[in-house]
């Protein structure tokens, strides 16, 4: 399935909900919130059902989307 392959780039993520009822069908799911409380509660979620590809950052998505997509590509070339 060509969807495993995928990276989920859950952008004002919240609590996680969306990408972490996706995260099944993908090979990992970053989410980005700029509410701190909201990032705890994503990763206690993703701990409580026991999803293990997934990772939150807090701050402005702005500030970080350089960094993801560089890390991205940079994590593709060297497969």
């Amino acid at each position: 399935d060509g969807i495993k392959n995928t990276v989920l780039l859950d952008i004002c993520c919240g609590t996680g909900t969306i990408g972490l009822s996706l995260a099944s069908r993908v090979s990992r799911v970053i989410g980005v919130e700029l509410c701190a409380s909201a990032v705890e509660n994503a990763k206690r979620n993703a701990m409580l059902n026991g999803i293990q590809n997934s990772e939150f950052i807090c701050g402005k998505a702005e500030d970080f989307m350089r960094e993801i997509l560089t890390s991205m590509d940079r994590d593709a070339r060297s497969k």
